[in-house]
């Protein structure tokens, strides 16, 4: 599993593209507007971009969500609090997926806004009981080292 974390300036939140070796799949959680060094690194590991997580509406995201929809194909996941919203899969708490070596479990935090989730990342192949990363539009916990050094 590889896990990079995204970071433009104290205020704007982080981003993070997550790989899966064995099934050459990547994941971006909340995008930002530039969505070409996602690509570029999805690129580079021979990894296709088939999903993108938005853990809450924020004003960094803006449209590139869909443009990586757009040139990728991937699918959209969010919260399922989010009220008529079309073209996305709804998460609840509970809910996870898993890409070879990596799975995603949703939480819904408790203070949270109707849109907000948290993403419990796990490396499956390193714990498959403890997460890697909490991962959020406004929380990241990383408590082991998943970056992959070759990058």
């Amino acid at each position: 599993m590889f896990l990079k974390e995204y970071h433009e300036g104290c205020e704007a939140p982080s981003s993070y593209l997550i790989g899966d070796e064995r099934t050459a799949t990547a994941i971006v959680v909340n995008p930002r507007q530039d969505i070409a060094p996602y690509l570029a690194d999805a690129q580079n590991h021979g990894w296709t971009i088939r999903h993108v997580f938005l853990t809450q509406r924020q004003p960094y995201h803006g449209t590139a969500y869909q443009q990586l929809r757009e040139r990728t194909g991937a699918l959209i996941h969010r919260s399922a609090r989010v009220r008529g919203a079309k073209g996305f899969i709804p998460h609840a708490d509970g809910d996870s997926l898993t890409l070879g070596s990596v799975r995603l479990c949703v939480m819904e935090p408790p203070n949270g806004g109707a849109d907000a989730i948290n993403l419990l990342v796990f490396d499956l192949e390193r714990d498959p009981e403890q997460p890697c990363a909490l991962l959020g539009s406004d929380t990241r916990y990383q408590g082991c080292q998943t970056t992959n050094p070759r990058l």
